[in-house]
């Protein structure tokens, strides 16, 4: 399983800020901990695990290319930092709470 996040590079080369949680590692140990330690070997709890996470990763791919031809399209790098700042709240906060949803679910 892959988890993908955007990082958005815009008005020549500014970097959107990543919230602390994508940042630091805690997303990616929550999934290895749901991985490696919650579905393990068992078909079943894999299976529910892709089958959760396949439509939300199609809805970041969404939203990070509607987010990133919304702000190319702005004049202003600030005003592209808060609409991309938010894109990047709302994907951290969705992958936090299915992290938090599968481990009350596969436990």
């Amino acid at each position: 399983m892959a988890v993908y996040y955007p990082v958005f590079f815009h008005h020549d080369g500014r970097v959107c800020e990543l919230p602390q949680f994508l940042s630091d590692g805690s997303a990616w140990y929550g999934f290895r901990y749901v991985i490696y330690e919650l579905a393990k070997e068992d078909r079943a709890k894999i299976k529910r695990v892709q089958d959760t996470w396949r439509p939300i990763q199609l809805r970041f791919f969404h939203q990070a290319e509607e987010a990133a031809i919304m702000a190319s399209q702005m004049r202003d790098a600030a005003s592209a930092d808060a609409l991309l700042g938010k894109v990047m709240t709302n994907i951290s906060a969705t992958i936090r709470l299915t992290l938090l949803h599968l481990n009350q679910t596969l436990a």
